[in-house]
């Protein structure tokens, strides 16, 4: 399975037709992500219009001063520069079992501690040929499809900045519109 496609000739901060937000959109549900290399800056106001291209957006309850915009989520290995310790897994509360039906119910601590083993087992086994580790560069934006590629930050990503360099990433979230069925 291949997944995600670099981008290199196109400027989001640029992009006002809405043929190319079109094409944009139909890239990300084919490719399920994107990496748009060379961006420079994009501002917080446009960094949160090109996320509602996909969607309404979801804001995040972390805020940090130094955002460059409400919705925008600023991460940092720094906390006077963004949010730390955030992106590891196991922000996962639950999941809901025969959802709609009259055995309708969440699962225990331990059982979605199970389910969450299970599926780390599954993206891992075969030499972690389902994992994409992004090399991140200065102006690297990505656009990825949540409903269809998990992510999760690296421990490294909150490494000391006498250790690795200041680190800032900012992200946005666009509500999910389709629940998750087995079809």
């Amino acid at each position: 399975m291949k997944i995600g496609k670099v981008v290199s000739t196109i400027k989001l901060v640029e992009v006002t037709c809405q043929e190319a937000i079109n094409s944009i959109r139909a890239d990300v549900h084919k490719h399920k992500l994107l990496i748009f290399k060379n961006q420079g800056v994009i501002s917080g106001d446009k960094h949160v219009e090109i996320s509602k291209w996909f969607g309404d957006m979801e804001s995040t309850f972390y805020k940090h001063p130094k955002s460059p915009h409400p919705d925008v989520f600023r991460v940092s290995n720094d906390e006077s520069e963004g949010c730390t310790r955030v992106g590891n897994t196991g922000m996962t509360e639950g999941f809901i079992v025969d959802k709609g039906t009259e055995k309708e119910q969440y699962t225990s601590d331990m059982e979605t501690i199970g389910i969450l083993k299970d599926i780390h087992k599954e993206i891992v086994k075969d030499d972690r040929r389902l994992i994409y580790s992004h090399k991140w560069e200065e102006g690297d934006f990505i656009i990825s499809d949540n409903l269809a590629v998990g992510h999760e930050a690296t421990p490294e990503t909150q490494y000391p900045v006498s250790d690795v360099g200041l680190r800032i990433l900012h992200r946005t979230t666009v509500k999910g519109t389709t629940f998750p069925s087995k079809s």
